[in-house]
Formats: structure tokens, C-alpha cells, sequence
């Protein structure tokens, strides 16, 4: 009898240390920005957005710029322009956000490109396919 009692609190322990350890993980889920959800069968399931910093970095340097101050003139007196406010304020062209002429980011955005190991391959033009399509 004794031995089954302390099974059953040996059991209870091993529960509750897990139910901390999941406690601590959400915690950590959540001070990331998880969307985290109890799934089917009780499954945890934990979703997160992925975005660049790179978006943040060009508004700032758009708001300092003089060819953006001339651009968003040109937008807000109806002068035909081929570019466009977005709402948060950034100027771009079609898909494509204007970079201001500020070489420290310009520098940092294609180091980024090119030392991102899942952008580039040898003797391929992607890293440039792909900074064309977005910058």
C-alpha cells in the first residue's frame, strides 16, 4: 500500500515538474510574440512572424531625406510621379521601397543579401533578383 502512494506521488511530482518547464516555455513563447494555441489531441502549436528589420531601418532614413521631402511634394500637389505613399508613410515604387541615399544602410542591407547563406549561390545573379524585386 505504501508503495502505491508514493508511486502516486512520485508520478504527481514528475507531472508538476512538467507542467512548470511547459509553463516556462510558453512564457517564452508569448515574450516573443508566439500566437500560441492548445491544439488538437492537446498539442501545443506556436506561430510567429518573421519580419525585417531592413522596412524600419529605410522609413527612418526616408524621413531625413531631402528626395523623399521632394518626392512627397510632388505626390501631395498632384505631380505625376511614379512613385506612391504607402500608410505607414514609406515612399516606394510600385513593389519596391525607395532607399534613401545613406550609405551605411545601403552598405548594411547588401552585406545582409550577400551573407545570407539561404540568398546567394555562386556565378547567380538571385541576390541581386532579389534586392531588384524589393529595394
Amino acid at each position: 500500500m505504501l508503495w502505491r502512494m508514493l508511486l502516486v506521488v512520485k508520478i504527481g511530482y514528475e507531472l508538476w515538474n512538467q507542467i512548470i518547464v511547459m509553463k516556462k516555455k510558453l512564457l517564452e513563447l508569448r515574450n516573443i510574440n508566439a500566437k500560441v494555441e492548445i491544439g488538437p489531441e492537446g498539442s501545443l502549436l506556436a506561430q510567429l512572424k518573421v519580419r525585417s528589420v531592413f522596412r524600419e531601418k529605410i522609413l527612418g532614413a526616408q524621413q531625413n531625406d531631402i528626395e523623399v521631402s521632394k518626392i512627397k511634394y510632388k505626390i501631395e500637389f498632384e505631380v505625376k510621379t511614379p512613385f506612391q505613399i504607402l500608410d505607414n508613410g514609406m515612399v516606394v515604387m510600385g513593389k519596391r521601397m525607395y532607399v534613401s541615399e545613406d550609405m551605411a544602410l545601403k552598405d548594411e542591407l547588401l552585406k545582409e543579401a550577400h551573407e545570407t547563406k539561404l540568398n546567394m549561390h555562386p556565378r547567380s545573379t538571385k541576390m541581386y533578383k532579389d534586392l531588384k524585386e524589393l529595394y
